[in-house]
């Protein structure tokens, strides 16, 4: 019995030790003093091949951060922002994967406290 379990298992806890990512802090709290730049937002997509191999997946959230920053020149980092995942089935019948996308729309702002 443990020659058919624990190969089994062992295969099961490799599996899932590849579907983990570090948790992301996306920005710092902000400054004392700012300026607001306006609403701006981002949006990064990745996909999951065949549901199990992962292709820009785990940096999403950055990425989409970073487009919507870039989007106010001068920001310096984003204020009350809002997050939404949206997945997407790729391949119709013959299911290749998922497409996994994120956007973050949020206030722009300028750190003026130096």
């Amino acid at each position: 019995m443990l020659r058919t379990v624990l190969p089994s298992l062992v295969t099961i806890m490799v599996l899932a030790a590849g579907c983990t990512s570090r948790p992301v802090r996306v920005a710092s709290p902000p400054p004392p003093s700012y300026r607001v730049l306006g609403t701006v937002r981002g949006g990064a997509c990745g996909m999951m091949l065949f549901d199990v191999i992962p292709l820009n997946v785990n940096q999403r959230v950055e990425r989409a951060y970073a487009r919507a920053l870039a989007r106010a020149r001068g920001a310096t980092m984003l204020i009350d922002t809002q997050l939404r995942d949206r997945w997407y089935t790729a391949g119709g019948i013959m299911i290749a994967g998922h497409i996994v996308c994120t956007d973050i729309i949020g206030t722009a702002i300028q750190d003026t406290s130096r």
